[in-house]
């Protein structure tokens, strides 16, 4: 099989920019999405971290971060199955939709 290596950065922004005005998910920081998304990576979408550290994301930190509720300054990396990335989008819709 083949993997792609993406980011809870990525993931994150996926999420807010779905999330519902007032919902959970506008509500929980980063660190708590990103402990759920690995959980979900590691027992159901057949991947694994990186490394245990985060790398920094790319976009700009500014407009990052406000407190915990915004874009991640830093994030996870995974190496996931290709094939799993529709079980693992439908995963992040539905946390963005709480």
């Amino acid at each position: 099989m083949e993997t792609i290596r993406l980011g809870n950065d990525e993931f994150i922004l996926f999420i807010r920019k779905n999330q519902k005005d007032g919902g959970k998910a506008s509500k929980t920081k980063n660190n708590h999405l990103g402990s759920s998304i690995w959980k979900f990576i590691e027992q159901k979408a057949l991947g694994n971290k990186v490394s245990d550290k985060s790398i920094p994301c790319k976009w700009n930190p500014i407009d990052c971060n406000d407190e915990g509720l915004g874009l991640p300054k830093t994030a996870t990396q995974f190496n996931i199955e290709i094939c799993m990335l529709p079980k693992l989008y439908d995963f992040l819709y539905k946390l963005s939709q709480e």
